[in-house]
C-alpha cells in the first residue's frame, strides 16, 4: 500500500515537469505587417498676416464707399473715393507757376547770355553780369521749391483715391458717404486673404514626431488642405507645455479665421493593444527569438493603447498565444 502512494505521488509530480519541457504553440508574424502608423491631430487655425484698418491721409469729405462687407478686392482697388475739388485746385495753381518759372527763367537764361557777351566786349560792368547771374540762380532755387510744392500737391491728389494695399475682404465700412474726414480718419477695416498661415500647438512630447513626417494637412471639415512647417516658435508655454507651429498651404487653401486641427501621421511604427502583456508589473510583447520567447518590455505602454515599437520591421512578433507566455518559454510557431 505504501509503495503504491509512492508510485502514485511519483506520477503526480513528474506530469507538470513532462508538461512545462512542452513547446507552447504560437502564431508568429514581423512586425512591419502588423504594425499601425497612427494619425495625431493638434488644435489649429488659419491666421491672416495683415488685418488693417485704412485710413483718410487727407482731410475731406467722403464723396463715395465703393465696396461693402463681404466684398473681396485686390491690391490697388478703389475703396474709397474723396472730394478731390480743393486739391485739384492746389495741384492747377503751382502747375501754373511753374509755367511762370520756366517762362522766367528761360528769359532770365537768355538774358545772362548776351550779359556775357557783352561783358567781353567790356559794354556792360562787371556788376550787371552778376546780377543777371543772381537773378537766374534765384529762380532756378524759386523753380526747385515750386517743382517739391507740385509733388507734394499732387500726393495729396492721389490720396483722393483710397485703394486697397493688398488682397483682401472687406471687414467692416467704419466711414459713410457725407462725413467728413480728418487725417487718420478710419474709413474701412480690411483683412489679408492672401498672405494666410496656420497656427498650431503641438505639445513638447509630439514635436520631434511632427517634423519627421511627411503627411500634414489642416482640416476644419471633411475637406483636407495639405500644409508644410515654415518654422517653430523657440517658446513652451508654462502652462499648456505645448509650442507654436506656423505653417503655410501648399495647395488648396482653407479660409481664413477658420478653426479645426492639424493631421499628421506618426512615422514610429505602433503595435495593437492586443498584442501587449503585462510580467512582473511591466507592459511588453513577446518577441520569437531562434524557438523562445523573449518579453520585450514597451516603455511608457498604456493598457488598453497601442504603442510605439522601436524596433526592426523584421523582427519576429508573437501574436497569437502571448498569454500563456514567460520569458524564455520554448515556443513552436504554427502556420
Amino acid at each position: 500500500m505504501c509503495r503504491l502512494f509512492i508510485i502514485f505521488l511519483s506520477l503526480i509530480l513528474f506530469i507538470p515537469s513532462i508538461h512545462s519541457q512542452e513547446n507552447i504553440g504560437v502564431r508568429v508574424s514581423i512586425l512591419s505587417e502588423v504594425a499601425t502608423h497612427p494619425l495625431k491631430s493638434a488644435p489649429a487655425s488659419v491666421l491672416s498676416l495683415n488685418e488693417a484698418v485704412i485710413s483718410a491721409e487727407i482731410s475731406s469729405r467722403v464723396i463715395e464707399i465703393s465696396v461693402r462687407v463681404g466684398d473681396i478686392v485686390k491690391k490697388g482697388d478703389k475703396l474709397v473715393g474723396l472730394d478731390c475739388v480743393n486739391y485739384d485746385l492746389a495741384v492747377n495753381q503751382i502747375s501754373a507757376s511753374m509755367e511762370s518759372l520756366k517762362i522766367r527763367s528761360d528769359l532770365a537764361r537768355k538774358q545772362l547770355k548776351r550779359t556775357q557777351s557783352l561783358r567781353q566786349s567790356d559794354t556792360v560792368s562787371e556788376d550787371v553780369l552778376d546780377q543777371r547771374t543772381a537773378d537766374l540762380a534765384i529762380l532756378e532755387s524759386e523753380t526747385k521749391s515750386t517743382l517739391a510744392a507740385l509733388n507734394l500737391a499732387k500726393v495729396d491728389q492721389d490720396q483722393c483715391t483710397v485703394t486697397s494695399p493688398f488682397h483682401a475682404v472687406i471687414t467692416e465700412r467704419i466711414s459713410a458717404v457725407g462725413q467728413f474726414a480728418g487725417l487718420g480718419t478710419p474709413l474701412v477695416k480690411i483683412l489679408d486673404i492672401e498672405n494666410i498661415e496656420v497656427s498650431a500647438q503641438i505639445s513638447t512630447s509630439e514635436m520631434s514626431q511632427l517634423l519627421q513626417t511627411n503627411e500634414l494637412y489642416f482640416s476644419n471639415t471633411e475637406e483636407k488642405f495639405p500644409v508644410v512647417i515654415r518654422t517653430v516658435l523657440r517658446v513652451i508655454n508654462h502652462e499648456t507645455r505645448n509650442q507654436e507651429v506656423r505653417l503655410i498651404f501648399s495647395g488648396k487653401r482653407a479660409i481664413t479665421g477658420a478653426s479645426g486641427k492639424l493631421f499628421w501621421v506618426d512615422t514610429r511604427p505602433h503595435i495593437s493593444a492586443k498584442f501587449l502583456v503585462e510580467r512582473d508589473g511591466k507592459l511588453g510583447i513577446f518577441l520569437d527569438e531562434d524557438g523562445k520567447a523573449k518579453f520585450h518590455i514597451l516603455p511608457g505602454a498604456q493598457p488598453g493603447r497601442g504603442s510605439p515599437v522601436n524596433l526592426p520591421d523584421n523582427t519576429h512578433i508573437i501574436i497569437d498565444g502571448h498569454y500563456a507566455l514567460r520569458d524564455k518559454s520554448d515556443i513552436k510557431v504554427i502556420k
